[in-house]
């Protein structure tokens, strides 16, 4: 079991698609397979607010702005939404 710190967390996933890039079963890259693997198993646990934010201003990059656009909320509960999706996954990603 890989211990992820809360910085490692919010890289992975707002870099997701780049590590999913990287992945194969060199040895020096299979730890991305697994590193993958367990955000998405963490991902199937959040809340709806949570996930929503997580998918559009983390993994796709939107701004918080256009993400609260999106969401028809504001940009302060995008990125306190976002605060306690991390905290979520970082939780889960560690005891999962």
């Amino acid at each position: 079991m890989i211990n992820y710190s809360t910085g490692e967390v919010r890289h992975l996933i707002e870099n997701y698609q780049l590590v999913c890039g990287r992945r194969d079963t060199t040895l020096t890259r299979i730890s991305n397979i697994f590193r993958i693997a367990d955000v998405d198993s963490a991902l199937r646990f959040l809340p709806d607010r949570y996930y929503e934010v997580i998918l559009l201003h983390g993994m796709i990059g939107l701004t918080m702005q256009s993400t609260a656009d999106i969401l028809n909320v504001s940009k302060q509960a995008v990125s306190k939404r976002y605060a306690n999706a991390l905290e979520d996954m970082h939780y889960l990603m560690n005891t999962n």
